[in-house]
């Protein structure tokens, strides 16, 4: 594939991409540049060798109206060391952020403390589809970042 001009490129990491991406051992974007090279079969995909699993709670009629006053058990989930994450799609879809799906689950929960808060944003960083080395170095500078702000709060 020969490209001669830039391309728009939309990726949506469908749910089934969601539960692989995190057992790729192999750089993401390596296997890109193989593929626009058209040298993917001169690379080695690797896998961790673990399971992996996503589960989507979604209301009826997502994602478009939807019932808002919904209780969902993230709470539960979290007391029973589950490891939960919130995700969004892409705002121009779903016309939501981040933020916004945060500020929703932490009220049909019932409220979040701090720590569910901050164990939930680990979480999703410990998820992302990011080679193994790089992952840890992020959650280094997150925990260096954290321990910072609670230090900050005495």
């Amino acid at each position: 594939m020969k490209w001669n001009h830039l391309t728009p490129l939309s990726v949506a990491y469908f749910v089934e991409t969601q539960a692989l991406l995190p057992l790729l051992k192999t750089d993401l974007l390596g296997i890109f540049d193989a593929i626009i090279d058209e040298k993917l079969d001169k690379i080695n995909i690797e896998w961790e060798n673990r399971a992996s699993a996503t589960v989507v709670l979604a209301s009826g009629g997502y994602p478009k109206e939807y019932v808002k006053e919904e209780c969902y058990p993230l709470r539960q989930y979290l007391m029973e060391n589950i490891d939960v994450t919130i995700n969004t799609d892409n705002p121009f879809i779903s016309d939501t952020t981040l933020t916004d799906e945060f500020m929703v689950a932490a009220k049909m929960a019932g409220g979040l403390t701090k720590w569910e808060i901050l164990r939930l944003i680990k979480n999703s960083f410990r998820s992302a589809a990011l080679p193994k080395e790089q992952k840890k170095r992020l959650m280094d500078e997150i925990d260096d970042e954290i321990y910072s702000l609670l230090l900050d709060e005495r």
